[in-house]
């Protein structure tokens, strides 16, 4: 595993890894991806990014609105 870039609020990491052929290597490289993604959802959630979204109800408003709803 290599660092690749490391900044205030971000760090990007390279894994490693080889195989004897183009098309095992694919595979190896989304399988570790996605293994990485996993034990991290599942260990450290806090430290994977978020994404918060506004719905504008007024498409030419100038600031965007959050979307709420009225409780009956």
């Amino acid at each position: 595993m290599q660092v690749t870039e490391f900044t205030e609020s971000t760090m990007q990491l390279r894994c490693l890894m080889s195989a004897n052929a183009s098309s095992v290597a694919f595979d190896l490289r989304c399988f570790v991806r996605e293994r990485m993604i996993q034990f991290l959802q599942r260990n450290y959630p806090q430290c994977l990014p978020t994404r918060r979204d506004f719905v504008t109800l007024n498409p030419g408003a100038a600031v965007a609105q959050p979307l709420t709803r009225e409780v009956p």
